[in-house]
């Protein structure tokens, strides 16, 4: 382990490593990676895998969050979407519902913009 730390990108690989095991062991603690870590290394570099792993999980759950409120966003405007369809055109379809939910984002920002103008349902959506 002294000698990866050593080498030139070593902890870059070592990160790797590190990912690639949270990743597989997506269960495993702060402690069983510092006892991991302990087992294989002295303490300095032992200490080093436990905060680099603690950078990993915090950046993991980082990237979680984000991805979290990006599928809350999609699915507001979704819903705003399927509530402006509602009010127009009345009965909604669960062909219509299923496609509005199931929209990308571009798609979305169509729509919207094609409710204003378009007297179907066709309209809005194929336009």
């Amino acid at each position: 382990m002294a000698e990866v730390r050593a080498a030139p990108d070593g902890m870059r690989a070592l990160a790797h490593v590190l990912r690639y095991m949270f990743q597989a062991a997506s269960d495993m603690d702060p402690d069983e990676v510092r006892g991991l870590a302990r087992k294989m290394a002295d303490p300095v570099v032992a200490e080093e895998i436990v905060s680099l792993a603690k950078k990993l999980r915090d950046q993991g759950r980082q990237e979680g969050r984000q991805e979290g409120r990006q599928e809350g966003r999609q699915e507001g405007r979704a819903e705003t979407v399927l509530k402006l369809l509602q009010l127009k055109f009345r009965k909604m379809p669960a062909s219509v519902i299923a496609r509005v939910k199931a929209g990308s984002e571009a798609e979305l920002d169509r729509w919207t913009a094609r409710i204003l103008v378009a007297d179907s349902l066709a309209e809005v959506l194929d336009g």
